[in-house]
């Protein structure tokens, strides 16, 4: 059986996603500065990273 080799980020980046300690926009960033993929990201959030990569209302809300 294959193991799926993540990136060195990622284990932190998704406990720290799952403990509400980052949001969406803070994922979208780490895919950005290469700490883990987009596939990492669709694991990790459940959302495509092209389709999440826009700012949703509540994001621009809180940005002020």
């Amino acid at each position: 059986m294959a193991t799926t080799q993540h990136s060195k980020k990622y284990s932190m980046l998704k406990s720290y996603y799952w403990m509400g300690l980052w949001t969406i926009r803070m994922m979208r960033c780490a895919v950005v500065k290469k700490w883990i993929t987009a596939e990492e990201f669709k694991e990790i959030t459940g959302e495509d990273y092209e389709t999440a990569n826009t700012t949703t209302a509540a994001e621009s809300e809180s940005e002020g």
